[in-house]
């Protein structure tokens, strides 16, 4: 883990330079915020530092749209440093952190929006949802062990789905060539995903769930 490999000095001595950082990450932390981190790791080996890494190999322009500049590496990430994500949320939605929790609505009866498009411009839609499974790190902190293990939890579960009534097909990527990648309308990592560790391992333990295995078909990644 994290705090068994690092030979830090002391949280004055290791405070980054944000001199020339447009990240939001850049513009909220400061010295005594990050003394207050420094010593504090997750249960999984997430340290402060990792969580601000991606802003500082990717500072960012002052002249573009600030990126967020940090990630978390597990679910106790945002409540062990909850003084600066917080901040961090608060300032890239633009409206305070509260305690009230939106209620779920997993009715997709209930969509809204989207019968009054042009296609004339617009071809398609696409859905994006990204949720974290309980007990395991996220994708930018999980170790190649977590992934493949996900991954068997996401067959069966697929399965579930194909013996009820979303029949369908996992197809893991690396048992698919550049036809079959293309045919399904699948991109390889881009280079902030390589950075933050999104991507480590390529393509071990990933797979893409489809509905239809031809073009348009809908589409899950695992």
């Amino acid at each position: 883990m994290s705090q068994f490999l690092l030979r830090r000095g002391s949280p004055d001595e290791e405070f980054p330079d944000l001199s020339r950082n447009h990240t939001w990450m850049g513009r909220i932390l400061t010295a005594a915020m990050y003394r207050r981190q420094f010593h504090r790791c997750t249960h999984s080996g997430v340290l402060f530092d990792d969580v601000i890494r991606p802003g500082l190999e990717e500072p960012g322009d002052w002249c573009s749209p600030a990126s967020v500049g940090c990630v978390a590496g597990d679910a106790e990430s945002y409540i062990l440093f909850c003084d600066f994500f917080d901040r961090v949320i608060e300032a890239h939605h633009g409206h305070k952190i509260t305690s009230q929790t939106p209620e779920s609505d997993f009715n997709c009866n209930n969509l809204k929006g989207g019968e009054d498009l042009d296609r004339s411009y617009a071809v398609r839609c696409e859905v994006s949802v990204v949720r974290g499974v309980e007990g395991f790190c996220f994708p930018t902190h999980c170790s190649r062990g977590e992934r493949r293990e996900l991954l068997t939890l996401a067959r069966r579960a697929l399965q579930r789905l194909e013996e009820e009534d979303l029949p369908g097909r996992l197809h893991l990527l690396e048992d698919l060539n550049q036809d079959q990648q293309r045919e399904l309308d699948f991109d390889p990592p881009s280079d902030s995903q390589l950075r933050i560790g999104v991507a480590r391992d390529w393509p071990d333990a990933r797979g893409v769930w489809s509905v239809g295995f031809c073009s348009g078909c809908t589409k899950y990644l695992c």
